[in-house]
């Protein structure tokens, strides 16, 4: 890690927690591993940018100057030895490469103010951005050592903090031995070894990254030393991961286990959605190489780190690059910073190029309070403990509002009681800041102190100060003045937006809701409550005066004022946003916020199912034997004759297939009084059939030909079409899933039984490996979201697969490892089980010597962990004592939470005993994991 932020960025995680009020959060920690595949089509494209540093570029490149502490970062926050120096970065002559140049970087003995070394460092920072492409650098670096640590990486553009924005390290080289041996590469040297990392956030202000789980990181270690010759490091990167690799002459090598997936949904990972500049570096020193005194330093030098070239190419399509001159275009009219139906010139888009953030925790979220306008609003209560509260709107890459001081306003709608003092404020993004306050009780900027929603106008030159509004971070932020109530109230905010002052803006025409169901009177409201099968209009006002258009769950479009949804199904819900453009183009919106409720004896066919079509009211069931005619039997007849697959079709409809309809399986309506059965091929309207509620268990069944017509049976069992206002019993239907057997475990397997019962996993083992099969026990566990996860340890990251039911999945492991696994899977009611506290286990090559589950301590046997180390007392109060049998049997010892998290790292120096301090942890169970030697060793411990 080498970022110039690393001190700020631990103070500002401890100010800020960012809160899910904008992004939908997703369980990081289950999603971390979930791999996901290459693309079968992938493909490196053209290049779109390069530097060949045949010339320095300072148009691209900008040279880092220092030791850090002019930024209160000395050492660049990882204790290193030099001083980066303008002179020791020059474009020079390949050594061996006639007429081919390249960025120099060298690392020299010299003074340079308190530093004894100097050496190169070079960003391309408000230059150049990179999203998403194949990047690849050509790099040469001398010996290393010992202490030299030269490094081709990344961070985020994004205005935010380490690690908030995200770093990805291509390459690192100058380990430490230490290092090494944590890798499992106790044999590499500092010249064969090389590594890829990325950093992110973790819940709760952490800070993550990927190498450090050595089952999943795979560095590099050459047969030849890497130092004095070019090697190649990519990374491919596209929207859903990013794969690292190093091209060792005519070999490719990937530097993880699998990609490391990202997520724009996912807090943690949402960083590397964005884009990110590059960074060129040779430092001496620091604590990757754990050398941190001069005199530790024995590289040869001077040392020259060489870059041949810098190249992104597009990737599967992905791939943009932005070069900038580092000034940002001025914003005019109205700017949206929170806002849904006020008109403006432009706004800021929640997790593309804002978020919001609540400081220290001091706020948690409610639904108390209802916006101002539109769907969204920012509503909170405070946590009295903390003693203040704060949060802000921050713009990720800057924004420049120089046009807003002289006549602009910052205008917003706040509810919030009367004894609450507070401030609004601004920051700009050269750490200068300015504020007004709003005491308790007092009427100021417009605001009446009421307790309901009020309109706060503050003029932005009463922002002055000395904040640089051509480069603006907080757009708003809201904090507690002073002391506050005694019990937690609650507040809310709404409508934010900065009026220029300067430019005539067309007004918006008011829109008023209206809507009606099934065809009753009209409600002015834009809250619609429905049941499966209902229809709605929306007709909003008002009538005349310009045009509408409306979007709405998927990708519903219309560009009519009055809009009609028939047979609504709970996909059907969301927000339906129609927005009128009056004559002078200004646009307002009203959103109908629809949830569509099922109706009770709802039916949704699994199309991996058949079933019994029967008409309960003349005990007879549906069936076709391949002649143009349907037919009726008796309601016990079983076979593939009255056996019914059904596959959706378009509108919410089926197509209904006879699995014993030779030449003819299809059912349908003939337009007459009368249904026949027509060839697959067939898919006309005729073919299609709604599904709707008769309540009781039952069911109608209507084609989607133009003058719909429902099935029915007659008495004489005779199928026949009716008019849908007929709801007699004869029109009635019932679905029965025909039982399905499912296939007996393979001779020689083992299974493993689900503790919930949902389903077994099966073992199977041959020439080729070991396979483990997830068989669900109940009809649709596991349908259409499978993901196994396993390791060979059980307290560690699990990485994550998809799979799917009823098919063997080959586990990757050596005969005679034990793995660790457990799923989620999909509900056939929806939503998702996960069994991460109940995982299962098995011995590769072997599965009949393990219990059906083990706990997540059973890691070895009691007997062999008291021999090797102890814990006590246990449970745990005020302390915990480590002891291990012996000096240099473990080096280190960890204890996490059962997240995964480290909460107490210690070292044992030469001790067989540490006393950890555990006075701090809350009651529950903790996890304590041994480094060293002896291996890794794992443990439970309870918290009193």
């Amino acid at each position: 890690m080498k970022t110039n932020e690393f001190c700020y960025a631990i103070q500002f995680r401890k100010q800020q927690v960012k809160s899910n009020s904008i992004l939908q959060k997703n369980s990081f920690w289950s999603l971390f591993f979930l791999l996901i595949g290459l693309n079968t089509f992938s493909q490196i494209g053209p290049v779109i940018w390069e530097d060949n540093f045949n010339t320095f570029n300072a148009q691209q490149w900008t040279k880092d100057i220092g030791d850090g502490c002019n930024i209160g970062l000395c050492g660049w926050g990882n204790q290193e030895l030099q001083s980066y120096e303008s002179n020791n970065v020059y474009v020079a002559d390949i050594p061996g490469e006639a007429g081919n140049k390249a960025l120099v970087l060298e690392a020299k003995r010299e003074n340079s103010g308190s530093r004894v070394f100097t050496s190169g460092k070079v960003n391309s920072d408000k230059k150049v951005a990179i999203h998403y492409g194949m990047v690849e650098v050509r790099v040469r670096v001398p010996n290393l050592s010992q202490g030299l640590w030269p490094a081709a990486w990344m961070l985020g553009t994004a205005n935010l903090a380490w690690p908030t924005k995200g770093e990805i390290d291509m390459m690192e080289m100058g380990f430490s031995q230490a290092a090494r041996n944590t890798q499992l590469e106790p044999n590499s040297t500092v010249n064969t070894y090389v590594g890829a990392n990325t950093f992110f956030p973790t819940p709760g202000g952490g800070v993550g990254n990927i190498a450090y789980d050595v089952n999943y990181n795979k560095p590099y270690v050459a047969a030849t030393p890497l130092n004095d010759r070019f090697v190649k490091y990519r990374i491919y990167w596209e929207p859903t991961q990013i794969r690292f690799t190093v091209v060792d002459g005519a070999t490719e090598y990937d530097l993880y286990e699998n990609p490391f997936p990202i997520d724009a949904n996912d807090s943690n990972t949402t960083p590397f959605t964005k884009p990110f500049y590059m960074l060129f570096n040779l430092a001496v020193g620091g604590t990757l190489t754990g050398i941190t005194s001069n005199n530790g330093i024995n590289a040869p030098l001077p040392g020259k780190m060489y870059v041949d070239y810098v190249r992104v190419y597009k990737w599967n399509g992905h791939g943009s690059v932005t070069l900038s001159d580092g000034t940002i275009a001025a914003e005019t009219g109205t700017f949206g910073v929170f806002t849904d139906t006020t008109p403006t010139t432009k706004k800021l888009a929640f997790g593309t190029d804002a978020e919001f953030y609540i400081f220290g925790e001091t706020l948690v979220e409610n639904t108390g309070i209802p916006p101002y306008e539109g769907a969204n609003v920012l509503s909170f209560t405070n946590d009295k403990t903390k003693g203040w509260f704060g949060a802000g709107i921050i713009s990720l890459f800057g924004k420049n509002m120089s046009n807003y001081p002289q006549n602009g306003s910052l205008k917003f709608k706040i509810k919030i009681p009367a004894d609450v003092s507070f401030l609004i404020g601004v920051n700009d993004n050269f750490t200068n800041s300015a504020e007004v306050k709003f005491p308790a009780g007092q009427t100021k900027y417009g605001l009446v102190r009421n307790g309901e929603w009020g309109q706060v106008t503050i003029p932005i030159s009463d922002l002055g100060g000395l904040v640089a509004f051509q480069d603006m971070s907080y757009l708003f932020r809201i904090g507690s003045d002073g002391t506050i109530p005694a019990n937690n109230f609650q507040f809310a905010i709404d409508d934010i937006v900065w009026v220029d002052g300067n430019t005539t803006v067309c007004q918006p025409t008011a829109v008023t809701p209206y809507y009606n169901i099934n065809g009753q009177s009209w409600v002015s409201n834009t809250t619609v409550s429905l049941q499966s099968g209902n229809s709605v209009t929306f007709g909003p006002q008002p009538t005349t005066g310009g045009t509408w258009s409306w979007t709405g769950p998927n990708n519903f479009t219309a560009n009519t004022r009055e809009i009609t949804l028939s047979n609504v199904q709970i996909s059907n819900s969301g927000n339906y946003i129609a927005t009128f453009t009056n004559t002078c183009g200004t646009a307002s919106t009203v959103t109908f916020a629809v949830t569509v409720a099922p109706v009770t004896n709802t039916f949704t066919p699994d199309p991996n199912k058949t079933y019994y079509i029967a008409n309960p009211f003349h005990n007879k069931r549906i069936g076709a034997n391949g002649s143009e005619d349907p037919f009726s039997t008796a309601i016990n007849t079983t076979g593939p004759t009255v056996e019914w697959k059904f596959t959706a079709a378009p509108n919410n409809s089926y197509y209904i297939d006879c699995v014993g309809g030779q030449g003819n399986p299809r059912l349908r309506s003939d337009n007459s009084d009368f249904t026949d059965m027509q060839p697959s091929s067939y898919a006309g309207t005729w073919e299609r059939w709604q599904i709707t509620t008769a309540g009781n268990g039952k069911f109608y069944l209507t084609t989607l030909e133009s003058n719909l017509r429902r099935l029915q049976m007659n008495s004489v069992g005779t199928l026949k079409q009716v008019d849908t206002n007929s709801q007699d019993t004869w029109e009635q239907f019932t679905f029965t899933e025909v039982s399905q057997t499912p296939p007996p475990p393979p001779v020689g397997s083992c299974t493993r039984v689900a503790a919930n019962g949902d389903f077994n996993a099966v073992i199977t083992n041959d020439a080729t490996g070991s396979y483990v099969t997830f068989v669900p026990n109940k009809t649709g566990v596991g349908s259409s979201t499978l993901i196994l996860y396993y390791n060979t340890s059980v307290n560690t990251t699990y990485p994550g697969y998809l799979a799917q039911a009823n098919v063997p999945f080959k586990v990757n492991a050596s005969a005679g490892q034990t793995i660790y696994f457990y799923y989620t899977y999909s509900l056939p009611t929806g939503g998702e089980n996960n069994t991460a506290n109940d995982k299962m286990n098995f011995i590769l090559g072997s599965c009949t010597s393990n219990n059906a589950r083990i706990a997540e301590n059973e890691i070895e046997s009691k007997n062999v962990m008291e021999d090797m180390f102890k814990i006590y007392p246990n449970p745990i109060k005020e302390e915990a004592i480590i002891e291990i049998e012996g000096v240099n049997s473990f080096d280190t010892v960890l204890i996490m939470n059962n997240a995964g998290q480290i909460l107490e790292k210690r070292s044992f120096n030469d001790a067989t005993k540490v006393v950890i301090n555990t006075s701090n942890l809350s009651p529950g169970i903790y996890f304590v994991q041994l480094e060293g030697k002896k291996g890794v060793r794992n443990t439970k411990i309870v918290k009193q």
